[in-house]
């Protein structure tokens, strides 16, 4: 079976009706993905902040954490 490349933003689509409707399962069959596959992107999610992946190097690496962290944290200050 071949690996499918998903879009960002496919992927962020799915992530967030995940987090409306909140059942995994079903959002994954509404696209015909498996469910380990949206678990997979939602683990990157809480671990990156994102699921664009981090770059190799640790500079940059460091740069997109403080940049993701920022965000994050201005959206929770923005919601209160």
């Amino acid at each position: 079976m071949k690996r499918q490349n998903y879009s960002v933003q496919f992927k962020e689509q799915v992530i967030n009706e995940c987090r409306q409707f909140g059942n995994i399962a079903l959002v994954a069959r509404r696209h015909d993905l498996s469910p380990n596959t949206v678990y997979s992107w939602l683990k990157k999610v809480k671990e990156n902040g994102s699921v664009i992946p981090l770059p190799k190097d640790n500079q940059k690496q460091f740069k997109e954490v403080k940049k993701r962290d920022r965000r994050v944290f201005l959206s929770i200050i923005l919601a209160r």
